[in-house]
């Protein structure tokens, strides 16, 4: 599955900023081998390991959750004609995903999509 990063109008990607500035080398290491592992496997197997995990809810939205010691962090993205869109990365805090979170997931999906 092809991996890309939404990009804002001016082509800046804030899932790409958010792993940048992490000042944990070794989480940001979780982070891209996660995304390496989306790179380098199908949509259904992704699904069906339960590494996608749809969001109730807000169809299309697919969750990664991530995990480097006590630090969590949760993937947002779409998938399009076998492309996985990384559409926002944020740290885990609440059991469930907050509303401003999926709110800009969702924004940013409807960009893709439409």
């Amino acid at each position: 599955m092809r991996l890309k990063f939404w990009k804002t109008s001016s082509g800046r990607s804030p899932v790409e900023d958010f792993i940048s500035k992490l000042k944990d080398a070794s989480a940001q290491q979780v982070i891209y081998d996660m995304l390496e592992f989306i790179e380098s496997n199908e949509e259904k197997y992704l699904m069906a390991s339960g590494t996608f995990d749809p969001v109730a809810g807000y169809k299309p939205l697919l969750e990664t959750r991530m995990r480097r010691g006590k630090r969590r962090y949760r993937l947002l993205s779409i998938t399009t004609e076998a492309i996985c869109w990384a559409l926002h990365i944020f740290p885990k805090k609440t059991p469930k995903i907050p509303s401003w979170e999926l709110e800009t997931a969702m924004k940013r999906a409807k960009t893709i999509i439409n």
